[in-house]
């Protein structure tokens, strides 16, 4: 008799729960939460997770709300242990009824093996209809979803959820007006943006994207859409970052399992922790396992928005007549301006000057020395004339700065004859041993492909030992996207370039081989006159003996 009551109950809950699920729904880790509250608030998310992080089943509850037109959700979390944490509930916004969204899926059947399965969890019993695409494969196209409160009994008028796969979403999108809008996994970006631009006029229009960033053509302009989003808002958008161990719905006995299967797999700290993976080579900042070194993934997570300093130069451009000098105004990124008390140095990597793909830019870099850290960068489509003048330029900005130029490549002296220009003439000197034993010496610093390995040594050492600060996203993401090919060259990787690499080696050298004090104390006259400035009168005197300071006088 205990066993038919136990028996009835279970089945009397399982019938409650499919006959509602949103309001059994409970989230599994704190990122499903922040996803939900951000997407309410109509910031754009990309949530970067690992496999198994929760993100497919939470964006399905998500989508499913908005088109039953539910607009509250219990907001506990459930712990591993079974307990729930009681946080408030999350108010999502009201969109008209009956809604129409879409869900931009790989493929077809990732979208039938693991989209439409959390999908149809989450409506259960709820008043709905199936629009098949290909029913002998189970592929849906349109789900048709009742309204709350809606007395329409045909299906044609109800909300709509739309699955376009990556196939299919640039024929059917155009036109198409939605009321909100996710991807399932990272898609390709002119998709996205064509998703983007199917909002509803004077409305809010959430959007959002849950996925595993496994290769890095699918996720490498996903990254750089969301830079300087990475756990904050910006320009509304927001970039979400969990592990698998986020997720509490999973045991400590599945997490083991989990990290014994993917042990050996290229792709494990993706699928762990939804770490950006690049597998077309190796990047020498990583640590044990493959992981990005953690300082990288800091860096990325505080960097600051720049200040766009404009100024005009003069540089060298190819006319039909000859070389010729044009002035010009280009842009540097600022992270904060000059301190008399400090100390810096100007590192230039002069290039061809050729705006496009095929060519490296032109790169600069400002590093202070007393408190190492990055304060200014330049990269772009400047000649080595040209770079040399900009190089005198920080160089007087910054306190007179040491400049130092990475004379490999051939534009070296075109970017000392720049310098010369702009009137700068503080330029490092490298001291060299030639073939015979002598010593020689040469302006700026012979970058070859033989030391890059150096270089790439004291990058390392700085991301190891924290030892500059580096608010400048542009050159995390560099870091990143530098690999080592099969030959075990340093290459850069996509619209990626070495350039930031190599100056912050350079800089790093130059820290370590001219180390400098910290700031000068305050004299014992200045504490005199802070002394008296506060009590309002003289009431302390700083006597010098031989010219020496003799501690403070009182004065009664």
């Amino acid at each position: 008799m205990q066993t038919d009551r136990a028996a009835y109950l279970v089945e009397h809950a399982d019938r409650l729960r499919r006959a509602d699920p949103l309001a059994f729904f409970r989230f599994s880790s704190t990122t499903q939460r922040d996803l939900v509250h951000y997407v309410s608030q109509d910031i754009e998310v990309w949530w970067r997770s690992g496999n198994e992080g929760g993100k497919s089943y939470a964006s399905a509850m998500l989508a499913v709300a908005f088109a039953r037109g539910v607009t509250r959700i219990d907001g506990s979390v459930m712990q591993r242990d079974g307990s729930l944490l009681k946080l408030p509930d999350l108010i999502l916004p009201k969109l008209r009824s009956p809604n129409v969204g879409a869900i931009l899926v790989p493929s077809k059947d990732e979208q039938v093996e693991a989209v439409q399965a959390a999908f149809l969890e989450l409506i259960g019993d709820h008043p709905h209809h199936i629009g098949w695409d290909d029913k002998k494969r189970g592929v849906i196209a349109v789900l048709y979803v009742k309204p709350d409160g809606s007395r329409e009994r045909s299906w044609e008028r109800w909300s709509k959820i739309r699955f376009h796969s990556a196939g299919g979403a640039d024929r059917s999108l155009p036109g198409a007006r939605l009321d909100w809008a996710g991807g399932d996994e990272p898609p390709l970006m002119r998709q996205w943006r064509e998703m983007r631009a199917r909002g509803r006029r004077n409305q809010i229009f959430p959007c959002w994207i849950a996925g595993t960033p496994l290769e890095r053509y699918q996720w490498e302009e996903l990254a750089e859409d969301f830079k300087l989003c990475r756990g904050r808002v910006h320009q509304g958008r927001i970039e979400l970052k969990s592990s698998v161990t986020d997720n509490q719905a999973l045991s400590d006995q599945h997490l083991t399992r989990l990290k014994q299967r993917w042990a050996n797999d290229p792709l494990v700290w993706a699928r762990w922790s939804g770490d950006y993976v690049d597998r077309t080579g190796k990047c020498p900042f990583t640590i044990a396992g493959g992981q990005i070194h953690p300082t990288i993934e800091r860096w990325e997570s505080e960097a600051q928005e720049p200040q766009r300093v404009p100024v005009q130069i003069q540089t060298e451009v190819d006319t039909q007549t000859g070389v010729q000098r044009r002035a010009i105004t280009i842009e540097f990124e600022e992270f904060e301006p000059s301190d008399p008390k400090e100390l810096y140095f100007v590192v230039l990597d002069p290039s061809l000057g050729i705006d496009d793909p095929e060519h490296d830019p032109a790169g600069a870099l400002v590093i202070a020395r007393r408190r190492p850290r990055i304060v200014a960068t330049y990269l772009g489509p400047l000649s080595g004339w040209g770079l040399g003048f900009l190089g005198g330029l920080l160089h007087s900005r910054y306190n007179q700065a040491m400049v130092d130029i990475l004379m490999g490549g051939g534009y070296g002296r075109s970017c000392l004859s720049g310098l010369d220009q702009s009137g700068c003439h503080k330029i490092m000197i490298e001291e060299r041993e030639d073939r015979l034993g002598q010593v020689q010496y040469h302006l700026g610093f012979n970058e070859t492909p033989e030391n890059r390995g150096t270089l790439i040594g004291e990058v390392f050492s700085i991301l190891d030992h924290r030892s500059v600060e580096c608010p400048s996203l542009a050159v995390a993401q560099c870091l990143r996207g530098v690999v080592v090919d099969k030959h075990g060259k340093i290459a850069a990787k996509g619209r990626q370039h070495d350039e930031y690499m190599l100056l912050l080696g350079r800089a790093g050298m130059l820290l370590r081989e001219n180390p400098v004090s910290a700031p000068p104390p305050v004299p014992e006259s200045d504490f005199a006159g802070i002394l008296n400035r506060e009590f309002g009168r003289p009431v302390a005197s700083s006597p010098r003996a031989n010219g020496k300071p003799g501690g403070l006088r009182w004065r009664r």
